[in-house]
């Protein structure tokens, strides 16, 4: 199986003497701009105390992290965002994991390489700790392969309609250890709604779009020469459908009926996972999932917000 960002209880290298072990991941180290990066923080609790990060004075517990770009800047933290530990409980030589949603914190709305570490502190503990080796990670622009740029359907009285406005649908793409990804980005003048990866280059294949009435865009992406990925996204990046085809007697296709605008997936047969080709499920949970797989939880969702890829495949030919 893949490496996932979420990390199971693991054998720290104990450095004397520190009373905390710390350890820090990364899913990859490659995102495109405006992706969500999140980073695995493993804790081993050295010191001999219990541990419990807490609302208290005395029970105060910090992980932070300290994030500069090429020329050696400070990252600032967003606004009125503060990550918020409280309710994590470290046994004495326990180890836990947290994943951690560092987008969400750290002004990272830049390209460029960004050098990063992980401190943490807490008031029973005389020192505060940090990882012995800083991370490294990239952030891109990617490369546009397609563009398309569609009106906002305005569903009020012909009396009361406001002025057009437009959102764009990209196609872009990243290099990363040798292969190449695409992603979905949808954005207008002001606001980047969504950044999505939806699939690897396959040979000379090429991704089909097509937007329909209603300003959704629908996608096929190939993975081999027999499986395609269906995809509908909507103006706010939202994930409509998603489902796979393979070829049969005909080939998957996309048709926009130029009556009506509506666009169809036409064609081929339904692919079953795990016999027509593998998916990268293992490798992919919701938000939820990503904060209660393990023991911690530095960041609980109010409500499931999306699929997130933390691992390198979408989907692939078995």
């Amino acid at each position: 199986m893949k490496k996932l960002l979420l990390c199971a209880a693991v054998a720290l290298p104990l450095l004397l003497p520190a009373q905390l072990g710390i350890r820090m991941e990364f899913n990859r180290k490659d995102f495109m701009l405006y992706e969500p990066i999140y980073v695995c923080v493993t804790i081993r609790n050295d010191s001999g105390k219990a541990l419990l990060f807490g609302a208290d004075p005395r029970l105060q517990g910090f992980i932070l992290f300290d994030i500069r770009d090429i020329k050696n800047n400070r990252i600032t933290q967003r606004k009125n965002s503060e990550l918020n530990v409280s309710g994590l409980f470290l046994g004495p030589g326990e180890t836990k994991s947290i994943t951690i949603p560092l987008h969400k914190y750290y002004n990272l709305d830049r390209t460029g390489t960004y050098q990063v570490r992980v401190y943490v502190s807490h008031n029973l503990l005389e020192n505060e700790y940090q990882v012995k080796n800083a991370e490294f990670i990239r952030i891109h622009n990617g490369v546009e392969i397609s563009r398309n740029t569609v009106g906002i359907p305005d569903l009020s009285a012909p009396d009361k309609q406001k002025p057009a406005k437009s959102r764009t649908y990209s196609i872009r793409a990243l290099d990363v250890a040798g292969e190449r990804c695409y992603y979905l980005v949808v954005e207008d003048d002001e606001t980047v709604y969504g950044v999505t990866l939806i699939g690897y280059q396959f040979g000379h294949y090429e991704i089909q779009t097509q937007t329909d009435m209603l300003s959704r865009i629908h996608i096929l992406v190939p993975m081999s020469t027999k499986v395609f990925h269906y995809l509908t996204f909507g103006l706010d990046g939202t994930n409509i459908e998603s489902s796979y085809w393979k070829k049969g007697a005909t080939i998957p296709m996309l048709y926009r009926d130029p009556a009506s605008g509506k666009v169809s997936r036409i064609g081929g047969d339904p692919a079953r996972p795990g016999v027509d080709f593998r998916t990268g499920d293992q490798n992919r949970y919701t938000t939820t999932e990503l904060n209660s797989h393990y023991m911690a939880t530095p960041d609980r969702p109010k409500q499931n917000t999306g699929i997130v890829d933390i691992g390198r495949h979408v989907g692939r030919e078995k």
